[in-house]
């Protein structure tokens, strides 16, 4: 009996079915929050694990923004029902990098959940991605980079809506949970950091116009695997991997839009020796 091993690699359009794409995307979304501070959208997160602590992978701006508001509690939109899970800000505990001016990063932050009655109810419906270094061994060994499968996710606020008045018991927040196929353009490393800027549709095919809202939210790699003796019907899909965490949107320019994120390597260097400072 011979083992035919899996092949890695990069697949011309079309030869990946859609139903694939939907197990991808379902299996991202399962990771992915956004959060509302007085009843408004601010930003998307992925939900991971570092060094035994359970939280939200984000962007710093946007944990300014939920820290800057009057109100006392952050609330957490994490599942396709009514829902209605308010976490108290000094029940988290928030490690930032950054902001600094004019978007050019580090942009970078990790939130610690300490309610553990609230850590019990995302549970029960999300998983927490482990981000580890290194955690995208696939992403490592494929080359070139820029024909990689990835996706990018998060709840766009102009795709969000609402009814009621705000910051009463009758306003109910709707948000729509993206998750879009995206291009690597380029990588570079400045300070320490190392930065991914890829491009995305924007206002066309259910692609977000302006993409305020996914700040925060995952940039993930997808490793296909084919066996060669079946050829493209044995075609699937391994482990999502968490490569980036998107922070800035450069201006739109015709139907496309630039997206800037963190790498993990430094997102996850940088944050988990801070965490161990204390």
């Amino acid at each position: 009996m011979s083992t035919v091993h899996p092949e890695y690699g990069h697949y011309p359009a079309g030869i990946i079915p859609e139903a694939l794409f939907d197990n991808v995307t379902s299996e991202i979304a399962d990771y992915l929050v956004s959060f509302s501070v007085e009843d408004r959208p601010s930003g998307s997160a992925t939900l991971v694990t570092m060094d035994s602590r359970y939280g939200f992978l984000t962007a710093a701006h946007v944990v300014d923004d939920l820290y800057g508001s009057r109100s006392e509690s952050i609330a957490i939109i994490f599942c396709g029902r009514l829902h209605r899970l308010l976490i108290r800000k000094n029940h988290l505990a928030a490690t930032c990098i950054g902001p600094t001016n004019e978007n050019a990063g580090p942009d970078l932050a990790f939130v610690e959940v300490l309610d553990t009655k609230a850590l019990g109810e995302i549970k029960a419906v999300k998983s927490f991605y482990p981000f580890t270094n290194p955690s995208a061994p696939q992403w490592e060994t494929l080359e070139p980079k820029g024909a990689t499968v990835c996706f990018i996710a998060g709840a766009p606020a102009e795709q969000s809506s609402e009814t009621g008045a705000r910051m009463t018991e009758s306003h109910i927040l709707f948000t729509t949970f993206f998750c879009g196929r995206a291009q690597l353009s380029r990588t570079y490393e400045k300070d320490g950091f190392d930065y991914m800027v890829f491009g995305s549709v924007a206002g066309e095919d259910g692609f977000p116009q302006s993409f305020g809202g996914v700040s925060g939210g995952g940039i993930w790699h997808v490793p296909f695997a084919i066996d060669p003796e079946k050829g493209p019907s044995s075609l699937t899909h391994l482990p999502s991997e968490l490569i980036g965490i998107a922070f800035c949107q450069d201006e739109l320019c015709g139907n496309t839009r630039q997206i800037t994120g963190h790498g993990y390597k430094a997102a996850y260097s940088e944050l988990h020796r801070r965490l161990m400072q204390g």
